[in-house]
């Protein structure tokens, strides 16, 4: 009798266990007085109901969730995230906030998205790799500041390179006068190179030159105006032969929207043909 008894006690005591749930466990570290608990705390799950300190190292081989009733938070020491882990919000506007660290921040090698605006602070710069950078809107340059490339070479419009000097031709005939050639009307300019050739020389029994100068107001360049180049155009040199002027210092090739160039011949032009004066400048602040 008492071996039946016994064995019905036991089963009922299996069954028992058998057919109950494991309990969540709640872990009781410390006393509201904010006594820090020395010991480990491991867990599959649990449940912690104010702000959590962690005094040393940290890892995580789980997820971890906060509630909206959780104030804060200090992790004291390094704190390592498992492999193949993420850290992430679930919703709202928290805030990530990391301006009064002095280190460095440095991402994961994979893709990095940012998914909202991006504003650099004060007079830091970014700077990037040697990879391709593309620039998939529309970008504005803030008045005074510039967009500086080393090799001018460099900046191409569907493979062609833009110009960095433009030039512009100025024709010349038996019949040129002294005039203006030349009005910049969108910035300052400076002159960067002059020259010339002609098919078929001029005759007059007098030395014929070409000279370009710098006049402002209603200053007439056959007389007035400063010397832009030191040399002259050899009007009677040999044909198809081409000459290069000499610049004479940047501030009288420098010209602004109240200045121009005008062409200025010391003596008629007599049969001079197919003749052409081409100068090059760059744009300047």
């Amino acid at each position: 009798m008492k071996q039946i008894v016994t064995l019905a006690i036991l089963l009922i005591l299996f069954v028992g266990f058998a057919g109950a749930t494991n309990p969540v466990p709640t872990y009781n570290a410390g006393h509201p007085g904010g006594d820090k608990f020395p010991g480990v705390v491991e867990a599959s799950y649990g449940t912690i109901d104010n702000d959590l300190y962690v005094g040393g190292a940290a890892n995580i081989v789980g997820t971890v969730t906060t509630g909206a009733t959780v104030t804060s938070g200090t992790i004291g020491a390094a704190a390592n995230m498992g492999a193949g882990l993420d850290f992430g919000a679930v919703a709202g506007d928290g805030i990530f906030d990391w301006h009064l660290a002095t280190g460095t921040f440095d991402t994961s090698t994979g893709l990095n998205t940012w998914n909202g605006n991006t504003v650099i602070s004060g007079s830091k710069t970014f700077t990037s790799g040697t990879g391709a950078v593309s620039l998939l809107g529309s970008t504005t340059l803030a008045t005074g500041k510039t967009f500086a490339a080393v090799d001018a070479d460099s900046i191409t419009e569907n493979g062609v390179i833009v110009p960095q000097y433009p030039t512009f031709p100025v024709e010349i005939s038996a019949s040129s006068v002294n005039r203006t050639v030349f009005m910049p009307i969108s910035g300052n300019i400076q002159v960067v190179g002059i020259q010339e050739v002609h098919a078929v020389a001029g005759t007059d029994g007098h030395a014929v030159t070409a000279t370009i100068v710098k006049v402002t107001g209603t200053q007439d360049p056959a007389s007035a105006g400063v010397l832009v180049m030191s040399n002259t155009f050899n009007l009677k040199g040999t044909p198809n032969t081409i000459q290069t002027a000499v610049l004479t210092g940047a501030n009288n090739c420098k010209c602004n929207l109240t200045e121009r160039l005008g062409i200025r011949f010391n003596n008629p032009l007599t049969s001079l043909a197919g003749c052409d004066l081409a100068i090059s400048y760059k744009r300047i602040p």
